[in-house]
């Protein structure tokens, strides 16, 4: 197996190919070990991507689902994308399970479209932030989810929308729109303050 140079053999087992890696996951013999590396490799990736959509809140729940998921189905990846995009499609779909079922369960008022775990997080985040920064992370907090989700996809991280739509399986001129909308929404929320 190909290895990127690290200094230490553990720490290089991390960097091997995503395709060696799921020809191990396929091998009954070394199925563990490239489920362990696979981890290894994605966890604090995928950690990220769960933070961008629920905040800090059961980030180890929604992560442990994703994983789980991830073993139960490596086995049916085609490989017509990358692993990266297949894997955070899985955890994109965790994260917005995990908000639907929080918001039928949630027992505190969601007013003002914002809900318990956005005012603990942007409450969280405001003894660091400048005035202006959490204004911007409330407006994005109350964005509708499809449209936060692009805009954080496409602002913060730079991704290109071929890509995105791959992740969302969605077209690239909904994600257009839906980006435009955002960041009007976005312009308009600063500018009133």
């Amino acid at each position: 197996m190909q290895v990127t140079q690290r200094n230490s053999k553990t720490e290089s087992q991390v960097f091997i190919e995503d395709s060696k890696l799921i020809i191990s996951f396929n091998s009954s013999d070394t199925k563990n070990k490239a489920y362990s590396l696979i981890v290894k490799k994605y966890n604090c990736r995928l950690r990220l991507q769960i933070i961008k959509i629920i905040g800090h809140e059961d980030i180890e729940d929604v992560l442990q689902n994703v994983f789980m998921k991830v073993w139960d189905n490596l086995i049916y990846f085609n490989e017509r994308s990358s692993l990266y995009t297949w894997l955070y499609r899985i955890t994109y779909n965790e994260a917005i399970d995990w908000l639907k079922y929080q918001k039928r369960h949630r027992t505190v008022s969601i007013d003002n479209n914002i809900s318990y775990r956005d005012k603990r997080l942007t409450s969280d985040m405001e003894v660091d932030l400048p005035t202006q920064e959490r204004h911007l992370l409330h407006a994005i907090q109350k964005l509708p989810s499809k449209q936060r989700i692009v805009f954080i996809a496409r602002y913060f991280e730079g991704r290109p929308y071929k890509e995105i739509a791959t992740i969302y399986n969605t077209s690239c001129s909904s994600l257009k729109a839906s980006y435009h909308f955002a960041k009007e929404k976005l312009r308009k929320s600063l500018l009133s303050k």
